[in-house]
């Protein structure tokens, strides 16, 4: 459909997810704290040109989502939290125990078990 290979496509859409993150990022208070929010001032201009449509909002279609939004968000950075300690873990290569580590440990094997370790 979009005359491209598979993989173009996956890093086109790796690509367009980064930028997002990005801009999201610098310029979202919901996703850094240290970022002033700014919707407020920027939510009329939005709907006069008709990006936003108060008649069909898509996260805060009622109240309740509305007021259920802190302890998304709330989700959102504990998730974001979690990918970035297992980036960390990721980037560390495996630990390759020691010959005293291997020793220790056949022994321990062998007099608990009374079977030879090989």
């Amino acid at each position: 459909m979009l005359a491209i290979t598979p993989a173009a496509y996956r890093k086109r859409l790796s690509r367009a997810r980064a930028s997002i993150r990005s801009f999201m990022h610098s310029h979202c208070g919901l996703i850094n704290e240290s970022n002033p929010c700014r919707c407020r001032r920027r939510v009329t201009t939005a709907i006069e040109l008709g990006r936003v449509d108060p008649g069909h909002l898509q996260f805060a279609s009622s109240r309740e989502r509305a007021q259920r939004f802190p302890e998304v968000l709330d989700e959102i950075r504990r998730l974001e939290e979690t990918r970035r300690a297992a980036a960390l873990y990721r980037s560390h290569p495996d630990p390759v125990p020691s010959g005293d580590f291997i020793g220790w440990l056949r022994s321990l094997v062998e007099g608990r078990h009374g079977v030879r370790a090989e």
